[in-house]
């Protein structure tokens, strides 16, 4: 496992031995939390083991354990994923749900396409089914804008750990 070979390595070079009982409460408190706690079930997920709100070395260390042929660390530290076929994101691909509360607020047009709310639906519903396949899920609560007085709470829900790095970004 790669949590032993980073304590090692830790040890090893003579490392303080506080930097790895951090290491090690950090995961601990960690694997606390995936386990029986906290669970998505109002969201009709129902996933037993969930990494609510990981650090980015735990992120790091499970994509790189989980698809070691798709992930990698780059020379500057960053960490590279292959997404398959569908790279990239595709501004004439957005769509926005109308509904006539915040109709006016939208600049609809070629970026901004309108979304009936039944086909929103369905694909939520295709995406619960989807996540509910899964062994285990990733979660980031965080918040859109920087501003307390402004700002809204945002959850993520996400199948791949490197999907949750991209979110705490």
């Amino acid at each position: 496992m790669l949590a032993s070979g980073v304590l090692q390595g830790i040890l090893k070079k003579g490392g303080d031995s506080r930097l790895a009982q951090q290491y090690l409460a950090r995961r601990w408190a960690h694997a606390q939390e995936s386990h029986g706690k906290f669970n998505l079930h109002k969201y009709d997920l129902h996933v037993d083991h969930i990494h609510r709100n990981a650090s980015v070395p735990v992120l790091y260390e499970q994509a790189l354990c989980r698809t070691p042929a798709d992930a990698h660390i780059t020379s500057t530290g960053a960490l590279a994923a292959l997404s398959g076929k569908k790279t990239g994101r595709v501004p004439s691909e957005k769509r926005i749900v109308y509904e006539p509360s915040s109709a006016n607020d939208v600049w609809w047009g070629p970026v901004n396409i309108k979304l009936p709310e039944s086909s929103f639906m369905i694909n939520r519903c295709r995406a619960i089914d989807f996540l509910n396949t899964k062994k285990e899920l990733f979660v980031v609560d965080g918040y859109a804008g920087w501003d307390p007085k402004y700002r809204v709470k945002v959850r993520v829900i996400c199948a791949r750990p490197y999907h949750a790095l991209f979110m705490r970004n």
